[in-house]
């Protein structure tokens, strides 16, 4: 009687077994059915983003070739004998152009960063030259704010370094333009200077260089300074609305600057201004034959951007002065 007892419990415990062992089953089968779901929606939205960035990538060519014609046209002009009203003119039109293809640029970067195509090249260049083509570039914007631009440019920098150019530039065009964009009044500083090496740190015959890009701007508080990295974000809806833009900047310079194997770090306060500064390590290259003459600030001898408005200036501590 005891042992017919004992063996109904484990029939019942068995089939007790057996019935979670079912349920079980079926939750795995029905978790499976959902992963795989989950999979095929990832796979889908992969492919999505992928077509959505091969979009953005030949709208961006097919809209940079006829704005570079323009561009190159208005290049063109400026050689000219022109008078300064028609000269005016067509100096805004470049400028103009260059700041669209600016946004073009961005859109094609940000489709390059979505699809993980960033491959920054290796070339040598003339950082000074970069640098000052950079703030030739935007010397407009500043001047018609009533802004002074400053740019001091360390003379321990070789005369060329190796690294990707377009993406340097590119970077401190987004910084400069984005610091002229929020500063009312006082300057906006671009500096590029060469760090102390530690000594006690391994030698290589890399150059480290830390850019800076600061203004005397509003400045951006402690608590919204991690979403002006983000996306199609600025530091409050308020400032969007106030002063524009796609909040693709930033994010781009921050993903660009981290290809080349550097980070982009941002030290403000609110009206404090803003200092954005990032270090690379780039190879020296081999220097030119011939010392380069740096440009004029506009590309055109005895036109200045300073004539109507603030000067800009650039200092240089292998060459000082006032241009303009």
């Amino acid at each position: 009687m005891h042992s017919r007892t004992i063996e109904n419990d484990l029939e019942k415990r068995v089939e007790a077994l057996e019935a979670e062992i079912t349920r079980l089953n079926g939750l795995l089968a029905v978790e499976t059915s959902r992963s795989t779901e989950l999979e095929k929606a990832r796979d889908f939205e992969k492919e999505e983003n992928r077509a959505k960035s091969e979009f953005l990538a030949n709208m961006s060519h097919e809209l940079r070739t006829p704005l570079s014609a323009v561009i190159g046209f208005a290049e063109l002009l400026m050689d000219m004998e022109l008078g300064e009203d028609p000269y005016a003119c067509v100096k805004l039109l470049k400028q103009s152009g260059d700041g669209l293809l600016l946004l073009i640029n961005n859109i094609l970067d940000y489709s390059k960063i979505e699809s993980k195509q960033i491959r920054p090249d290796r070339i040598g260049f003339d950082l000074r030259v970069l640098v000052e083509d950079v703030a030739s570039l935007l010397a407009i914007q500043a001047e018609q704010k009533g802004l002074e631009m400053a740019c001091l440019i360390d003379k321990a920098i070789p005369a060329q370094v190796v690294g990707d150019p377009q993406y340097i530039r590119q970077v401190l065009v987004n910084l400069v333009g984005n610091v002229i964009k929020f500063t009312q009044q006082g300057e906006v500083f671009i500096e590029v200077k060469r760090p102390m090496r530690d000594p006690k740190g391994p030698y290589d015959d890399s150059v480290s260089l830390e850019f800076s890009v600061a203004d005397t701007g509003i400045g951006i508080a402690p608590e919204h300074q991690a979403r002006i990295f983000a996306r199609f974000s600025q530091a409050e809806d308020s400032t969007a609305r106030r002063f524009g833009g796609t909040g693709l900047g930033l994010t781009i310079s921050r993903e660009l600057v981290a290809a080349m194997g550097g980070q982009l770090k941002l030290e403000s306060g609110p009206d404090k201004g803003a200092r954005f500064w990032f270090r690379l390590d780039l190879a020296p290259g081999q220097p030119p034959p011939h010392p380069v003459t740096p440009a004029r600030v506009d590309g055109r001898p005895g036109r200045h951007p300073g004539a109507r408005g603030r000067r800009e200036r650039y200092l240089s501590q292998d060459y000082r002065g006032h241009v303009g």
